[in-house]
């Protein structure tokens, strides 16, 4: 049996204390944090993605 898995299902809910934006995956969260130390993004719970401010471009540098 095969399982498929939508990339939204997968999809991390993130936020840096500011905004909230959705990374593809786990993966890409860390990475975002490794090089962006000066703002780090930490998960968060999916319903926090929802109905809250999310982040411009601006707000990822």
């Amino acid at each position: 049996m095969q399982l498929h898995v939508s990339p939204q299902a997968l999809s991390m809910c993130a936020s840096n204390g500011k905004c909230f934006v959705n990374f593809p995956g786990h993966v890409e969260l860390s990475q975002w944090s490794s090089f962006n130390p000066k703002n780090v993004f930490h998960q968060e719970l999916e319903p926090r993605c929802q109905n809250t401010i999310k982040c411009y471009k601006r707000d990822m540098m």
